[in-house]
């Protein structure tokens, strides 16, 4: 075998490994992965508790949401990742009592107090695809002034990327709770809304 053979035989070799390895690396790069952080606003409405013994809640049973939430992935990127998740709540006080409105039993519909406030939690988030992602959490609201003081709850979410920095949102969770003086309370709420995120870059 000649050197001009054995040469171009060892570079066809060479640039065959090096196509191989870019191969590879570009099949890596396509694995999704879950931001380092994030933040959104959500709105959308929930149901809760129509009545509890003789306490009748205002009709129809529906309190309006607005939520402001950030999220901070904890850990290394990946496709599946815990994250550490902080919100306010509000209700648009759209089911405050003005007049006294004849619940069935005579008595006057009562404004229902819906969780409002500081939420704290953690949630557990996977890349199912480059654009779809979906999430589980649980947590707490803190409620100044109100009893009680914490409110649990759990999650469930789904997230679709329209853009590079952007994604639009879905979030329910279900609030369970005892009320001082009245029994156990649930409420809901169902939110859309829009998530910003840094560039959503695929781990290796």
């Amino acid at each position: 075998m000649s050197f001009s053979t054995c040469h171009g035989a060892r570079f066809t070799i060479t640039a065959a490994v090096l196509s191989l390895a870019c191969a590879e690396g570009a099949v890596a790069q396509k694995v999704p992965t879950i931001p380092q952080y994030t933040v959104e606003a959500l709105v959308g409405s929930g149901v809760y508790t129509d009545r509890l013994g003789e306490v009748w809640y205002n009709r129809p049973n529906r309190a309006d949401l607005l939520r402001l939430a950030l999220s901070v992935r904890l850990g290394s990127a990946g496709r599946v990742r815990a994250v550490a998740l902080g919100d306010m709540n509000e209700d648009g006080a759209g089911d405050q009592v003005l007049v006294c409105g004849l619940a069935p039993n005579r008595t006057c519909y009562q404004h229902f107090p819906t969780p409002t406030g500081l939420g704290l939690g953690l949630g557990l988030r996977a890349a199912a695809t480059s654009r779809l992602g979906v999430g589980v959490s649980a947590g707490a609201l803190v409620r100044n002034g109100s009893s009680p003081a914490r409110v649990p709850f759990v999650g469930a979410e789904a997230a679709v990327r329209v853009t590079r920095y952007l994604s639009v949102v879905g979030n329910v969770r279900h609030f369970a709770w005892r009320q001082s003086g009245v029994g156990r309370l649930s409420y809901r709420p169902v939110g859309f809304g829009l998530r910003l995120h840094p560039s959503l870059k695929s781990s290796n």
